[in-house]
């Protein structure tokens, strides 16, 4: 009854909404509030500071404006030292097995980032995150990937479900609670800042088909 109850609290805490069979429009640029206070990662069934993060609502297909099936979605706060997300996944069949840092995250139940000043010739940052809580990072300039360089991201975790369990297991979702510090960015957060931000997840629900939900849009600091 207690873990029901916890989980109950992380799909407030997401904001989960109701799936509809199309994506609602998104505004040009999405607002990202300030935080009230940092989230504490490691306390974030309670958290009510997420109640008021921005929402992406649902990923979309890949070239289209259907949602995507299974279900991804976004929560985005900011403070001078953090980018927050509260990255939510629905997953039949949770599956990850690539356990150290950096470990190629390709074939995994994992979210990718892409983050980007909004300035020209910016670098672009891309950060990968799997329900392990392996995450895998590196900066790209120029189409030189530096694998070398190290996001800092901190994160706390939450699964309804069994990791890596056969295909009869009935899971349900997995939640990534994430800080990325701006120093690791080379940004100094302040409002105004404006953010070309990219995020995808693949998943293999139980049928076998491989599918993806991806969300990319401007944001910028509110």
């Amino acid at each position: 009854m207690k873990r029901a109850w916890l989980l109950a609290l992380v799909a407030l805490a997401c904001q989960r909404p109701a799936i509809a069979a199309r994506a609602p429009t998104l505004p040009v640029v999405l607002h990202v509030p300030h935080a009230a206070h940092p989230p504490v990662l490691a306390q974030h069934d309670d958290d009510a500071v997420w109640q008021t993060a921005v929402a992406t609502g649902p990923w979309l297909q890949p070239n289209s404006h259907e949602a995507a099936r299974p279900y991804s979605n976004a929560r985005l706060l900011w403070d001078a030292d953090n980018l927050y997300l509260c990255l939510y996944a629905a997953d039949q069949d949770i599956e990850a097995h690539g356990g150290q840092h950096d470990a190629p995250l390709t074939a995994e139940d994992a979210f990718s980032l892409r983050i980007q000043a909004d300035l020209p010739d910016a670098p672009t940052f891309a950060v990968e995150i799997a329900p392990t809580g392996t995450v895998t990072d590196a900066r790209v300039v120029g189409g030189h990937v530096d694998r070398s360089w190290e996001s800092g991201a901190q994160l706390a975790m939450d699964m309804d479900g069994t990791l890596n369990q056969p295909q009869d297991a009935d899971d349900e979702e997995w939640v990534a609670f994430v800080a990325l510090p701006w120093s690791r960015l080379g940004l100094t957060a302040a409002p105004g800042l404006r953010l070309r931000l990219a995020m995808d997840r693949c998943d293999v629900p139980k049928d076998g088909v491989r599918r993806c939900g991806t969300w990319a849009q401007t944001v910028d600091l509110r």
